[in-house]
């Protein structure tokens, strides 16, 4: 499986009730990271090891006896559960990234990315979509489409063992072109349904920032009276421009009249143009 596919959070059927799907999750997660051992895991074999001490130090006692007993077949049927018991018995109630190809992978995840943008959004939360979905058909959605790419893997993956198996004839290749034929068209209709779903988390996404915008804008406009208060002192600046442009001509008419005192002045200090003698 190509490495570069994000990774696909496991789908239980929703049918089976809330505690049952947490189990089976946590079967899940067993199975993928066996690592991540579970506290009975450690305890059971403890537990059976001071047993059995017990009974032997008390001479084999019948109450000891039974106390290995109980604790011999409570660790073996934990096990057997944890282990692989409970996931077969649920086998058909979940989808598990290592059931599905890449195509399948990458369609589901892009479905549950969808599915979460919807269930986080702030309208979804608050109930104001005009058209509320449920959290339950979301999740039914979600089960639905990844139950379609289950089979579709499984479809796949046996038309490619049958299409290895050599040459075929004519008769063959027309069976299994009619199965890739089935393939293709289950594959683009349970695409366009998760790009459905993409195109509903697209506008409740939308609905959100447009809410947001809303809820910005009216907090901001708590502050209007401030900028209502400047716009009115604006009336001030207004009596005193026009206060400063009479001074502004006055002042300019003073020059004027300056000027003409200095061209008068200048002519009167003129040097005195005197006629010759004899002249």
């Amino acid at each position: 499986m190509n490495t570069d596919v994000r990774a696909v959070r496991p789908v239980v059927d929703p049918a089976l009730g809330p505690r049952t799907n947490r189990w089976v999750l946590r079967l899940i997660a067993r199975k993928a990271w066996p690592a991540d051992k579970l506290l009975i895991e450690y305890l059971g074999p403890v537990v059976l090891t001071i047993c059995v001490l017990g009974a032997w130090v008390n001479g084999l006692a019948d109450p000891w006896l039974l106390a290995v007993a109980a604790s011999a077949g409570a660790t073996f049927v934990v096990r057997r559960e944890v282990r692989s018991a409970g996931l077969r018995r649920f086998r058909r109630s979940f989808v598990a990234q290592f059931d599905l190809d890449d195509p399948g992978s990458q369609r589901l995840r892009a479905a549950q990315d969808a599915i979460e943008t919807v269930c986080t959004s702030e309208v979804y939360r608050t109930g104001t979509l005009d058209s509320p979905v449920r959290e339950a058909d979301l999740k039914r959605h979600e089960w639905e489409i990844a139950s379609r790419f289950l089979d579709i893997t499984r479809r796949r993956s046996e038309y490619a063992a049958n299409r290895s198996e050599g040459v075929p004839g004519p008769h063959t290749a027309a069976v299994l072109e009619g199965h890739a034929r089935a393939i293709i068209i289950a594959q683009d209709a349970t695409s366009r349904r998760v790009e459905e779903l993409q195109r509903f988390a697209n506008e409740v996404r939308a609905c959100d920032l447009a809410l947001e915008d809303l809820c910005q804008a009216e907090k901001l406009s708590l502050g209007n009276d401030r900028y209502l208060e400047l716009v009115a002192k604006s009336t001030v600046d207004e009596h005193a421009i026009a206060e400063l442009a009479r001074c502004s001509e006055d002042a300019g008419y003073a020059r004027d009249a300056y000027l003409a005192a200095m061209d008068r002045v200048r002519l009167a200090a003129g040097p005195l143009v005197l006629p010759q003698p004899g002249m």
